[in-house]
Protein backbone atom coordinates (compact mmCIF):
# COMPACT_ATOMS: atom_id res chain seq x y z
CA UNK A 1 0.00 0.00 0.00
CA UNK A 2 1.19 3.37 -0.86
CA UNK A 3 2.24 5.36 2.12
CA UNK A 4 2.43 9.33 2.30
CA UNK A 5 4.60 10.87 4.80
CA UNK A 6 3.12 14.51 6.35
CA UNK A 7 5.78 17.00 7.11
CA UNK A 8 3.99 20.06 9.62
CA UNK A 9 5.33 22.26 12.34
CA UNK A 10 3.73 21.02 15.68
CA UNK A 11 2.19 24.41 16.17
CA UNK A 12 -0.25 22.74 12.96
CA UNK A 13 -0.41 19.23 14.72
CA UNK A 14 -4.50 19.94 14.42
CA UNK A 15 -4.56 20.60 10.55
CA UNK A 16 -2.22 17.69 10.02
CA UNK A 17 -3.84 15.26 12.26
CA UNK A 18 -7.18 15.95 9.54
CA UNK A 19 -5.03 15.66 6.92
CA UNK A 20 -3.62 11.97 7.93
CA UNK A 21 -7.27 11.51 8.48
CA UNK A 22 -8.25 12.11 4.76
CA UNK A 23 -5.66 10.32 3.47
CA UNK A 24 -5.80 7.54 5.61
CA UNK A 25 -9.74 7.14 5.02
CA UNK A 26 -8.74 7.39 0.92
CA UNK A 27 -7.06 4.11 1.20
CA UNK A 28 -3.66 5.22 2.05
CA UNK A 29 -1.16 4.69 4.48
CA UNK A 30 0.37 7.34 6.34
CA UNK A 31 3.47 8.55 8.57
CA UNK A 32 3.62 11.40 10.84
CA UNK A 33 5.25 12.07 13.83
CA UNK A 34 2.57 11.24 16.15
CA UNK A 35 2.62 7.31 15.46
CA UNK A 36 5.78 6.84 13.75
CA UNK A 37 8.03 8.39 16.67
CA UNK A 38 8.44 6.68 20.26
CA UNK A 39 10.16 7.79 23.15
CA UNK A 40 13.87 7.61 23.58
CA UNK A 41 14.97 6.57 19.94
CA UNK A 42 16.77 8.13 17.61
CA UNK A 43 13.93 10.40 15.75
CA UNK A 44 16.37 11.71 12.91
CA UNK A 45 16.91 8.03 12.04
CA UNK A 46 13.30 7.05 12.15
CA UNK A 47 12.14 10.36 10.48
CA UNK A 48 14.83 9.42 7.37
CA UNK A 49 13.65 5.68 7.25
CA UNK A 50 9.70 7.08 7.13
CA UNK A 51 10.61 9.07 4.20
CA UNK A 52 12.59 6.80 2.59
CA UNK A 53 9.12 4.14 2.84
CA UNK A 54 7.02 6.73 1.30
CA UNK A 55 5.90 6.90 -1.57
CA UNK A 56 4.65 10.66 -1.38
CA UNK A 57 5.31 13.64 0.68
CA UNK A 58 3.04 15.93 1.99
CA UNK A 59 4.32 19.34 3.43
CA UNK A 60 2.00 21.49 5.55
CA UNK A 61 3.67 24.60 4.47
CA UNK A 62 2.37 27.87 7.17
CA UNK A 63 4.23 30.09 8.05
CA UNK A 64 5.60 28.45 11.41
CA UNK A 65 7.09 25.74 8.78
CA UNK A 66 8.58 28.13 6.68
CA UNK A 67 10.43 28.73 9.64
CA UNK A 68 11.05 25.13 11.08
CA UNK A 69 14.38 23.41 10.52
CA UNK A 70 13.22 20.06 11.33
CA UNK A 71 10.20 20.49 8.44
CA UNK A 72 13.06 21.88 6.15
CA UNK A 73 15.11 19.50 7.02
CA UNK A 74 12.06 16.66 5.88
CA UNK A 75 11.42 17.75 2.57
CA UNK A 76 15.10 18.28 1.72
CA UNK A 77 16.21 15.41 2.83
CA UNK A 78 13.44 13.61 0.76
CA UNK A 79 15.00 15.82 -2.32
CA UNK A 80 18.27 14.67 -2.16
CA UNK A 81 17.46 11.53 -1.48
CA UNK A 82 15.77 11.39 -4.33
CA UNK A 83 13.19 9.10 -2.67
CA UNK A 84 9.82 10.78 -4.28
Amino acid sequence: MPKVFISYCHADVDFADVVRARIQSAGFASWIDLEGLRAGEDWRQDIDQGIRDSTALITIMTPAAKESPCVTYEWAFALGQECL
